[in-house]
């Protein structure tokens, strides 16, 4: 059985698992009928089935270097509490943290979950009766916090410059591209919710203002999420839907609000990309789209520290943690008054600049 390097780990491709583990996997993704119901696989995300798939294969190229003999069972027969500690020494001796170790099981559990649905690994999750949290505890990382007014310029910057390039596909991915930064750096949705929003149904305009709204499909948390985008963008967001993307489009036709240089719609991977190699070139160093959400907490907590609560309602986290820290008016409201906070004291310290410079 062959293996290729990924990121430093050795994993078994799809095409190389055993037999039975390929069987399984395709069966699993078989969507479900009106009388059987939805597949565990339907509810994953291509990217977490990507994930799941290479979970499943260093689970298989570990025991394919350190207990062979595994392979030749039955996915199911295969998980044991031995050849799980198998798969901890191996991760870490590769020099995982505590918090990759979790993701990686939680990616082989996800990928049993596919092969054999009804049976029952919550185990992975609690071996011997005790939580993986209890037993790897998660290890905080420093995480440089920007503040979400810089980032906000990042966006405006690079729409101006758009504009002082002539009509091409140049100018309309610059311009794209700083839409999507000021509008993460507005609300800080998440990557899959960005990438998912359709003209019309995720992005509706309403008389000076458009509206964004995600499904509860389309959010993590899994429950549905809108909001206002702020009426400093709405000139921004027309010129890019009257200009820029029917240039990028360049002939084809469809309502992604996002669009790729050929004219096909821009997923988590393009974003991801445009995101990293533009804060590359504006920093000096790449972040994520999650930097976003980090940014964001923190710029609110210290614009009005008295109301902790109010990050989970700007950032759309769960009910319970809304409702228990925060009752001054919703997730609606905080984040709008955020945001007009931040506008006030932008034009603010634009007019200062005016005056003394």
């Amino acid at each position: 059985m062959t293996v290729r390097a990924e990121g430093g780990a050795m994993i078994t491709p799809p095409d190389q698992w055993p037999e039975a583990d390929r069987a399984l996997w395709a069966a699993g993704l078989v969507p479900g009928d009106i009388l059987d119901g939805h597949s565990y696989a339907q509810s994953l995300r291509p990217c977490t089935l990507r994930n799941s798939a290479r979970g499943h294969g260093r689970w298989l190229a570990v025991l394919a270097e350190r207990d062979p003999g595994a392979l030749l069972l039955a996915p199911v027969e295969r998980v044991t509490p031995a050849r799980l500690r198998i798969l901890l020494a191996a991760l870490r001796e590769a020099g995982n943290t505590n918090n990759t170790i979790k993701a990686r099981l939680w990616e082989l559990r996800s990928a049993l979950r596919v092969m054999a649905p009804d049976a029952d690994f919550r185990w992975l999750n609690y071996p011997a009766g005790n939580s993986l949290e209890m037993l790897l505890p998660t290890e905080l990382k420093g995480v440089d916090i920007m503040d979400i007014r810089l980032l906000q310029q990042w966006g405006a910057d690079d729409m101006a410059k758009a504009l002082t390039m002539p009509p091409s596909t140049a100018r309309a991915i610059l311009y794209r591209n700083g839409l999507l930064v000021a509008l993460f750096a507005g609300r800080a949705p998440r990557i899959g919710s960005m990438a998912s929003i359709r003209i019309g149904q995720g992005l509706t305009r309403s008389e000076d203002r458009y509206r964004m709204a995600f499904t509860a499909a389309q959010t993590k948390g899994k429950r549905r999420l809108s909001y206002d985008v702020s009426p400093a963008l709405t000139h921004q967001i027309d010129h890019y839907l009257g200009v820029e993307r029917p240039c990028l489009l360049n002939g084809k036709c469809h309502d992604w609000l996002w669009v790729n240089k050929q004219g096909n719609p821009l997923r988590l991977r393009g974003i991801e990309g445009v995101v990293r190699r533009g804060s590359q070139a504006r920093f000096g160093k790449a972040m994520g789209t999650h930097r976003f959400r980090h940014s964001l907490a923190t710029s609110s907590l210290i614009a009005d520290p008295s109301n902790p609560g109010k990050v989970a309602a700007i950032l759309g986290n769960s009910p319970a943690v809304v409702a228990a820290h925060y009752a001054l008016g919703g997730q609606l409201e905080a984040g709008q008054q955020f945001l007009m906070d931040l506008e006030a004291e932008r034009a603010e310290s634009a007019a200062m600049a005016r005056r003394f410079y």
